[in-house]
């Protein structure tokens, strides 16, 4: 995490997975990744982007677009 122009380590969450505070959503299964299990760090993926963070992520990002194609029509 990028804190003042230095880099910090990210703590892990509950289930050790690392979760991105710019990204909602984002969610890495560290063990799975390290073990190369795809299939378990695509699951831990799936699971951050169906994530209630990750949908008001979006919808911030749509009302942003919005406000933004009203302004660039003026």
């Amino acid at each position: 995490m990028l804190e003042q122009d230095e880099y910090h380590p990210l703590t892990a969450a509950h289930d050790g997975s690392l979760r991105s505070q710019t990204f909602p959503g984002l969610w890495l299964d560290v063990r799975a990744l390290l073990a190369r299990d795809g299939a378990k760090v695509m699951a831990k993926l799936q699971e951050g982007l169906r994530s209630s963070e990750h949908a008001a992520f979006l919808a911030d990002l749509k009302k942003k677009a919005n406000a933004f194609k009203r302004t660039a029509k003026r």
